[in-house]
């Protein structure tokens, strides 16, 4: 799993040619329980969360609750090969 967490400049969906939108940002400023967009790259058991809109204020959303139950979420969700 790759978390584009930079949310001021994200770059990570150019780089694989992948929608930008309902990103890492959205999510954690969103209040709803809906995830960010998991996208399958073209590498082989590599998947992507993009950053979704530039925002100013990252560090507080990725010093946030949500971010720390996403990321418990994608340890669990995510097996090693």
């Amino acid at each position: 799993m790759l978390i584009d967490t930079d949310l001021r400049k994200g770059r990570i969906h150019k780089a694989f040619g992948l929608s930008n939108k309902l990103g890492l940002s959205d999510y954690l400023s969103q209040s709803d329980t809906s995830q960010p967009n998991i996208h399958n790259s073209v590498i082989e058991n590599l998947d992507v969360i993009c950053c979704g809109k530039n925002v100013t204020h990252s560090s507080e959303l990725l010093m946030g609750e949500r971010f720390k139950r996403l990321l418990d979420t994608v340890k669990v969700n995510t097996t090693s090969s």
